[in-house]
């Protein structure tokens, strides 16, 4: 659609709602700042909470390429002492300047 064909959509809608036809369009209400700012911080925490979920997962794979099995919340605590294997070398390159990657056994 055009601006003009919306332009005119708009008012006929308009029109229609003015002369009692409910349903020719919804009102809605705007949120106030502090509202909004809730519901980002809401939005937000959801981002991050499905980025840890896309990671972790990322992780478990990269690990399960090298034959090591991951579980649960594996970047939590100090587990590479109870790893059954070594370190692997190519997952110490895929991590340089961040600490070691946390197995659980």
């Amino acid at each position: 659609m055009t601006d003009k064909t919306d332009a005119r959509e708009l008012t006929l809608n308009l029109d229609r709602y003015l002369r009692g036809n409910l349903r020719a369009l919804s009102v809605v209400r705007v949120p106030t700042p502090a509202e909004e700012q809730r519901r980002a911080l809401s939005r937000q925490r959801e981002q991050l909470r499905w980025e840890r979920q896309r990671l972790a997962a990322q992780g478990r794979g990269l690990c399960l390429t090298q034959g090591i099995r991951l579980r649960g919340e594996w970047w939590k605590g100090n587990c590479c002492g109870r790893a059954r294997r070594p370190y692997p070398i190519m997952l110490k390159r895929r991590r340089p300047n961040r600490g070691p990657i946390l197995f659980t056994s």
